[in-house]
């Protein structure tokens, strides 16, 4: 993969893939990473090895944030894994993803009718309980 690649899934949403997560957020913020919700990861900035990360860029919807989901290569092959944080421990996971169950089940009026909308509504959310991010804007689960 090279450069930014741009998708859309059959709700119209667009979603954005991106190399180099830091910059690509960075970009998007007006050059700053943290305020784009991707923390510098001092950890990954001594990699040299260019198009093994990628940032899949989940765009805001209804009351959730705009996620970045950070990805990385696996070797050689073309199978990519989720490069969540190195401080995300099993406690905070636990505790991010009940918050986002809370927060989807506290708007259980506004769910969608399409089914398929319910399935990217849950998703977005535990995308964004991987990456640490706010369960949304209108929620009361924080």
């Amino acid at each position: 993969m090279s450069g930014t690649s741009r998708g859309s899934n059959p709700a119209g949403n667009a979603a954005s893939v991106s190399n180099n997560s830091a910059s690509a957020a960075a970009s998007a913020s007006g050059g700053n990473p943290s305020a784009a919700g991707v923390a510098e990861r001092p950890d990954r900035a001594d990699r040299s090895e260019i198009g093994n990360f990628v940032t899949v860029v989940i765009p805001a919807q209804k009351n959730l944030p705009q996620v970045y989901v950070p990805l990385i290569r696996s070797g050689t092959s073309d199978d990519w894994k989720l490069d969540v944080s190195d401080t995300l421990d099993a406690n905070q996971l636990q505790a991010n993803l009940q918050r986002h169950v809370k927060a989807i089940l506290d708007d259980k009026q506004n769910w969608p009718a399409d089914q398929n909308e319910g399935y990217r509504l849950v998703a977005h959310h535990a995308l964004a309980a991987l990456v640490n991010a706010d369960p949304g804007v209108g929620s009361s689960a924080k």
